[in-house]
């Protein structure tokens, strides 16, 4: 991807539901939690959000390699939306605010990589290029493991939480 086509990506957000109970999505408390969750991110400025979950309904982004974790998720929203960024975020993170998603997103932004918080997969931040893309088709297309916990295959840049107890989600 060049420079000049990078400056006009704009950035999508996915509510990645891979680690919640299915107990749960199918409650109040999710709606609630998704509620909540787009309007956070609607302060930060993303309209077009999306939910990761494996269903072919309009707003939903199914993954390529079902049964395969968040990986999948991740790897879906790239490659569904290649002319946006994607910032992925957590329905069941009660603690998060608009200030550590606007930290997160301006951090990747600058960057231009992306980046999570330190000891948390989710939030994150995909600076979505051909390189990422293909880490990720590799790895999910070789059948090589993949651990949903381990995200050094995306190399993301690591940040410092401000409030790392906000950070706490309810599956964890």
């Amino acid at each position: 991807m060049t420079k000049s086509s990078e400056v006009g990506m704009n950035t999508v957000g996915m509510v990645v539901t891979h680690q919640c109970s299915d107990v749960w999505l199918a409650s109040k408390a999710f709606d609630k939690a998704l509620c909540r969750v787009k309007s956070i991110l609607n302060q930060c400025g993303i309209k077009d959000i999306k939910i990761s979950r494996n269903c072919f309904t309009a707003g939903h982004l199914p993954d390529i390699y079902p049964q395969q974790g968040v990986l999948s998720a991740l790897h879906a929203a790239l490659f569904y939306q290649t002319h946006s960024h994607v910032l992925c975020v957590p329905p069941d993170m009660p603690g998060l605010s608009v200030e550590l998603i606007r930290w997160l997103l301006v951090s990747g932004r600058i960057a231009k990589r992306s980046c999570h918080y330190r000891d948390y997969s989710l939030p994150m931040y995909l600076h979505n290029d051909k390189a990422l893309r293909e880490r990720l088709e590799y790895r999910l297309s070789e059948g090589l493991p993949v651990n949903t916990d381990n995200i050094e295959i995306l190399k993301c840049r690591s940040l410092v939480a401000p409030d790392p107890s906000r950070l706490v989600r309810i599956f964890d």
